[in-house]
């Protein structure tokens, strides 16, 4: 490459950039996000580490793609650590997005047939072991299957697996994927007593258990959970 040609490819970036930094500071405030995000990318590949996190500063805090770009910040400054934690949180929540689309899929509105929803459960719970992550609730989703094809005693024996996996000691995460994101012990016990909560309270408002409320697994799954979300 000519040293005329460098100069030029300088150049043009350079100009580039100035273009960037004034629909940032224009009045065309629909344009202003997605200019910062690629000027931050340029920013990060020149060595401009203050001014790419003064412009990431302005997205919110988990969008995955300024994650990603945060994460490349880091790198470039040697901070390893960080990069790989939100590396880490980025594909967090891309898998979030993903169980959340399965357990959709598993509705009433979309599938029907009760062999195909408990196929897809388990796709909901395989992706949850490739991640790590403990606490996937899919027995709730098998639940809310059999509870829909009149199998209510199957649900039942679904929601206390699912109650006992919950008010156990607290589970490590595991994997190496999410090495980073893990709870201490306490943390972790005050949100699982925070979901059963929620849990319990929707478990008693549940209409479809209406028949079944002195059936002994029932009971004691209510009392589980009542007594796990008050300790």
């Amino acid at each position: 490459i000519s040293a005329e040609t460098e100069q030029e490819r300088k150049e043009n970036r350079a100009f580039g950039k100035s273009l960037l930094e004034d629909v940032i500071a224009g009045d065309e405030a629909r344009l202003h996000s997605s200019a910062a995000y690629l000027l931050a990318g340029q920013c990060i590949e020149d060595g401009e580490y203050d001014r790419a996190e003064e412009l990431l500063g302005q997205f919110e805090k988990n969008q995955p793609d300024v994650l990603t770009l945060k994460a490349m910040l880091f790198e470039k400054r040697g901070e390893i650590q960080k990069a790989k934690e939100l590396l880490q949180i980025n594909l967090f929540v891309a898998y979030n997005k993903m169980l959340t689309c399965i357990a959709k899929l598993t509705g009433e509105n979309y599938c029907r047939d009760m062999a195909e929803a408990l196929a897809i459960c388990d796709k909901h719970e395989q992706l949850a072991l490739l991640i790590g992550n403990p606490y996937a609730m899919t027995d709730e989703l098998r639940a809310e299957v059999h509870l829909r094809a009149g199998e209510g005693e199957q649900a039942l024996d679904d929601l206390a697996r699912m109650v006992r996996s919950l008010t156990e000691e607290p589970r490590e995460w595991g994997g190496m994927l999410t090495s980073e994101m893990q709870n201490k012990p306490e943390q972790e016990q005050r949100v699982m007593r925070y979901l059963a909560k929620n849990i319990y309270r929707s478990f008693l408002a549940d209409e479809g258990f209406l028949p079944y409320r002195e059936h002994p697994t029932y009971l004691a799954i209510a009392q589980q959970l009542r007594e796990f979300s008050e300790e």
